[in-house]
């Protein structure tokens, strides 16, 4: 994917309510997988409720990164940075890690999920976009590529 192609893919994710209707159904499915197992006394809602609470554990908590990154983007502070990218190879898939430094954020260090890009490892120049009100970068924009936290930052010493 193009630059604006991640951009425009980034502010549908933020603006449409997609990811919020997921994640009421997911909550709503737990729920509802919880009360049919105290009712039924059957194992499998016990099964179809952790399945879902996972599920809504991860859209939840995803949520917020996604909407501060798209108004971070729109939004248009910046600083520039650097960030040190570091890939985990498990059985089935990658895991990214971003660990940024910025002159006036600090430095800060999140999992991503890249979005129409494959991430390098190694460290790199970027250019942190930044939202009033929240300490990390909302944003990187690293080798032509956005990414954003998928958990909450933790802050490096």
């Amino acid at each position: 994917m193009t630059l604006e192609q991640q951009k425009d893919n980034l502010r549908r994710m933020a603006r449409t309510g997609i990811l919020r209707g997921f994640t009421l159904l997911c909550a709503t499915a737990t729920l509802g997988a919880l009360v049919g197992g105290l009712l039924t006394r059957h194992p499998v809602y016990g099964m179809v409720a952790g399945v879902a609470g996972v599920l809504w554990y991860a859209a939840h908590s995803t949520r917020a990164h996604i909407q501060h990154a798209a108004q971070a983007l729109d939004l248009g502070a910046t600083e520039p940075g650097r960030v040190h990218i570091e890939i985990t190879c498990w059985s089935d898939s990658d895991t990214y890690l971003a660990k940024t430094a910025g002159t006036r954020s600090g430095t800060w260090q999140f999992p991503f999920i890249p979005q129409g890009w494959v991430p390098q490892a190694g460290a790199f120049d970027a250019t942190c976009f930044l939202l009033p009100g929240l300490p990390w970068p909302a944003l990187v924009l690293v080798d032509g590529n956005i990414c954003h936290p998928r958990e909450t930052p933790k802050r490096v010493a």
